[in-house]
């Protein structure tokens, strides 16, 4: 008897080029999307590649947030922004610069601003 299939991991990071949302599932890209949400989202960055990306300057994918699409319906009311600003810190946030290391559900916006839900949200411990 086969194992049953679960659904494959997707990494979603904003593409500045095209404006849009990359999605990228085991290591290609297979799309791009103006909206898009993420379940059991956990959000990573290459500690190395952002170092490269401060010492030279230019950009590369080193942060996207990891998890499972879901139906978009929308940003719903109570949801946070999210951040990623790689010269400020080197994790996610959250509006009041708090990191944020995984969320319920994170919501992509086809304005380039992501959210995610405050519900099972795991922010670390502020220093």
């Amino acid at each position: 008897m086969l194992p049953p299939s679960r659904p494959p991991v997707t990494d979603v990071y904003r593409n500045l080029t095209r404006r849009c949302w990359s999605i990228r599932e085991r290591g290609r890209v297979v799309g791009h999307l103006q909206t898009i949400t993420l379940a059991g989202a956990v959000m990573v960055v290459r500690p190395g590649s952002r170092a490269r990306v401060l010492r030279t300057g230019n950009r590369e994918v080193h942060a996207w947030v990891r998890g499972t699409i879901v139906p978009h319906a929308g940003v719903p009311t109570g949801a946070a922004r999210l951040h990623y600003r790689p010269f400020l810190a080197g994790h996610f946030t959250d509006e009041c610069g708090r990191p944020v290391v995984a969320a319920a559900m994170v919501f992509f916006g086809a304005d380039g601003r992501a959210w995610h839900s405050e519900t099972g949200t795991q922010a670390a411990a502020s220093t």
